[in-house]
């Protein structure tokens, strides 16, 4: 695994003080910072979001001029307009069926591509009760959006388990139906119970998360990119980091 740090405006000026990184996972568009590491770029919208290609054409210019190796956002919502409601999507539209949710990631995926030359990946989201998460945290349609359309997999080991709480199932028959041999990032933190409900905290991962890593790690065919997406304290990160690296000997790139 390729140990990678997510940059974005609240840590860019500290990033150098986290050790035995290889690569920088971009969340804003910042300045680049100098150094020789890859570049990637994490997108919070999602691909089926009205805002979705406007957005991406106000990027554009800044992931190929920064020389960007992967563009990343989400797979969902399963509605064009929605609201963000407390940290869950809210319909604000009809929900897309099934095939026009294909049929619109796949004109989408066109579009980035006609434009962008770098890798793309899609990343799991978290399932929540609501008609805007219908159809897109179903294993089969994660399978098929990233099979179909050639792209690989941004696996959020945090959402995955959310979605199996909230779904009830097991996470492990959840994730070993993921298209893993597709993966080339992925995404550790923990998750929580907030007010009684699962939900993505972004904390630090623990031995639940750790223990399903490894069980990743296992069905993996590629070395993935290793983000751990907490933003606690400087000092806590960096010693979640120095951890990882010594436990899963992260110094390949």
């Amino acid at each position: 695994m390729i140990l990678t740090l997510p940059v974005g405006l609240q840590n860019s000026f500290n990033y150098n003080k986290i050790h035995n990184i290889c690569a920088l996972e971009y969340r804003d568009t910042i300045p680049m910072l100098e150094n020789k590491m890859e570049r990637l770029f994490h997108s919070g919208y999602g691909i089926i979001q009205e805002e979705f290609l406007p957005y991406f054409d106000s990027i554009i210019d800044y992931l190929v001029e920064n020389n960007i190796k992967i563009f990343s956002f989400d797979l969902g919502p399963s509605a064009e307009k929605v609201e963000l409601e407390d940290y869950y999507y809210i319909s604000k539209s009809e929900p897309l069926t099934t095939n026009k949710l294909l049929e619109t990631i796949k004109y989408r995926i066109s579009y980035i591509r006609n434009k962008y030359h770098g890798d793309i990946a899609l990343e799991n989201l978290n399932f929540f009760p609501t008609t805007a998460y219908a159809h897109v945290c179903e294993t089969d349609f994660i399978y098929d959006a990233i099979i179909e359309n050639e792209v690989y997999m941004v696996l959020d080991i945090a959402h995955a388990i959310i979605s199996a709480k909230n779904m009830g199932v097991d996470k492990y028959k959840y994730l070993s139906l993921f298209p893993l041999s597709r993966v080339k990032i992925i995404h550790l933190s923990s998750p929580g119970i907030k007010d009684g409900k699962w939900r993505d905290l972004h904390r630090i991962p623990t031995n639940e998360e750790y223990d399903v890593l490894a069980f990743i790690e296992k069905l993996l065919t590629q070395d993935p990119y290793l983000v751990i997406e907490s933003y606690d304290n400087l000092a806590t990160l960096q010693k979640t980091y120095e951890s990882v690296n010594i436990d899963y000997n992260l110094n390949k790139i």
